[in-house]
């Protein structure tokens, strides 16, 4: 899943500079299919079909779940010809792409800090409890702890 991401993000920053060419090398790329991106596309649109199969009190959708695929689907329930399932897709596939970005910066900065100062590795360190055998594969993980 992550070597999806990194190639949509890298489809979606390169192509957003000539997005009138998007339609044509989005299908000479899934023609090729080596594209691993269409795992991220396969997940998706199973985790919208598992929620449209599932149950209505699970769904979530006559119940008012709050969940981001939730809405999407109310939304596409209250006017289909307006937000089609094809914008539901789409909208996931966006959200998921901007949701690992900003993970991503969140938890570069966060580990930056983290090694930067010896005081908050130490208070990491000693709280998570890292296994002997994970220890002899990764020593890092053990600096600054007793």
């Amino acid at each position: 899943m992550l070597e999806a991401l990194h190639q949509y993000l890298w489809y979606c920053a390169n192509v957003g500079v000539y997005s009138e060419l998007h339609w044509y090398i989005a299908k000479i790329l899934a023609f090729f299919s080596r594209n691993s991106t269409v795992h991220m596309l396969v997940f998706t649109q199973k985790q919208i079909e598992d929620r449209l199969s599932a149950p209505s009190e699970k769904s979530g959708l006559q119940s008012g779940g709050n969940d981001f695929l939730s809405k999407l689907l109310r939304m596409h329930g209250d006017n289909p010809d307006k937000f089609t399932m094809t914008d539901v897709f789409s909208t996931c596939i966006t959200n998921i792409g901007a949701g690992s970005d900003t993970t991503s910066i969140s938890l570069s900065a966060i580990l930056y800090h983290i090694i930067k100062t010896p005081s908050s590795m130490a208070k990491v360190s000693h709280s998570v409890e890292v296994p002997l055998h994970v220890r002899a594969q990764f020593p890092w993980l053990t600096l600054g702890s007793p």
